[in-house]
């Protein structure tokens, strides 16, 4: 079980998916949750089911971010929100569209972190829980701006466990494959289309998978950090390798998958 001194946390991108997901499991699990993300109706909605504590803020705002946590004694960090936009390769990528990815999924992500985790080394005590994806380990085509702040966060854990060496903080990455929840309705915009391409007929995770990763982490003895954790459905797998390969009439090159 959560040790008795690890009662408070903090989750981003609360109003919605994962974040919604884990707000719900660590408020069943007897935390005192903050819940913070920007819709309002959404967080309000939250608490009145969870108990939760709402918190409307945009978190690229670091002034807002600082002020905020500065007043909360967290004990476990989930950073959770992102966005993902990707419509397709980099170099046909919106600029506001990569703007707002770095922004929302990194930088953000930094500003909570940053005043997160220097509370809790003057507490000496905390668990950061990173919501990371398949795509920022693995090359996914289509995809090279989300992945690319995946990747960033992915080298934050990495860097965060070198640096708290000695404190007794636990930094986890938790690097999810395909959840079912409303990441790419913006890629999608028209009603229902989304769920047609993402999860129509495929056996995807939901939240309330994350939010069991979560809580076996952050329930793991204090003398054990269960740095990262990879959870796919069944029904996906990452990596492989492909070739362009020419047809042997027109010389056009195709894509080919090979199996391994």
């Amino acid at each position: 079980m959560t040790s008795p001194a690890r009662r408070i946390a903090v989750i981003t991108g609360a109003s919605s998916g994962i974040g919604a997901g884990a707000t719900r499991a660590l408020a069943a699990h007897g935390l005192e949750v903050h819940a913070l993300a920007r819709r309002a109706d959404r967080l309000h909605d939250l608490a009145r089911e969870t108990g939760c504590i709402p918190h409307a803020i945009d978190l690229r705002d670091d002034a807002a971010i600082e002020a905020l946590l500065g007043g909360i004694p967290a004990d476990i960090l989930v950073n959770n929100a992102g966005v993902s936009l990707d419509r397709g390769p980099l170099h046909e990528a919106d600029l506001a569209d990569i703007n707002e990815m770095v922004e929302t999924n990194l930088l953000a992500g930094l500003y909570v972190m940053r005043a997160a985790v220097a509370g809790m080394v003057a507490r000496g005590r905390g668990h950061v829980v990173i919501i990371g994806s398949v795509a920022g380990l693995y090359p996914m085509p289509g995809s090279s701006i989300y992945s690319a702040t995946k990747a960033a966060m992915h080298a934050v854990s990495d860097a965060m466990r070198c640096d708290l060496l000695g404190q007794p903080l636990r930094i986890t990455e938790i690097a999810a494959g395909r959840v079912e929840t409303e990441i790419f309705d913006r890629k999608i915009p028209n009603d229902g289309a989304a769920d047609e391409q993402f999860f129509a007929g495929r056996n995807v995770l939901r939240p309330a998978d994350i939010a069991g990763a979560i809580l076996y982490a952050i329930d793991s003895p204090v003398h054990v950090n269960v740095s990262r954790i990879e959870i796919l459905p069944v029904s996906q797998v990452v990596g492989g390798i492909r070739f362009a390969k020419p047809d042997r009439q027109s010389g056009a090159l195709s894509d080919h998958k090979e199996q391994t």
